[in-house]
């Protein structure tokens, strides 16, 4: 069951890159609207297309556990479609140039800035990938020790873990984007 969610989620791997990368410009811009509703567009259509292709409605087939990745895979698909348009037409709408002017060349100020900005980067990238690879390693044991209904437990309290840890990251976008405002105007 898991490498046939893992294959099919695989293919949907780009549309998480445009989700990720498209909620960075937006908040980079001040806007969170538009990846708001990409996700609630994302939710509701996973909640519609997961009974669809995990148990076969109306004639369908059933997938299993490969149909509830393929409805995640092809709901992040819808989502990454409505997010660049609404930054396509956000991006026509300012009359933003396609062509970028020529960078002058960076001082040292700015390159100590790149650095530290690559450095912060990398730190957020190596504790995502080390709470990511805790909870596949919890996953996995308690799936291997101790059966379906602790692993399904399991989901649960992750779920709410989760939910509760971005409630409270929430705060924290605003905070950097009337940060980001107040140090480019002053």
């Amino acid at each position: 069951d898991a490498l046939s969610y893992v294959r099919a989620r695989s293919l949907f791997l780009p549309c998480s890159l445009v989700l990720f990368a498209g909620e960075g410009i937006c908040r980079g811009a001040g806007d969170t609207k538009p990846p708001l509703r990409a996700a609630a567009l994302a939710g509701v259509l996973n909640a519609v297309l997961d009974p669809l292709l995990m148990f076969g409605v109306a004639g369908l087939p059933a997938f299993g556990v490969a149909g509830a990745a393929a409805a995640t895979g092809l709901s992040q698909l819808a989502a990454s479609a409505l997010l660049l348009r609404e930054l396509a037409r956000k991006r026509s709408a300012e009359g933003l140039a396609r062509a970028a002017p020529r960078a002058p060349r960076k001082t040292d100020e700015e390159r100590a800035a790149a650095r530290k900005l690559l450095t912060t980067s990398l730190a957020t990238l190596t504790r995502s990938t080390a709470q990511l690879g805790c909870w596949v390693f919890i996953a996995s044991e308690v799936s291997r020790r101790l059966g379906p209904a602790a692993i399904a437990a399991h989901g649960v309290v992750l779920k709410v873990w989760l939910l509760f840890v971005l409630a409270a990251e929430a705060p924290a976008v605003a905070g950097q984007v009337l940060c980001a405002r107040h140090g480019s105007t002053g």
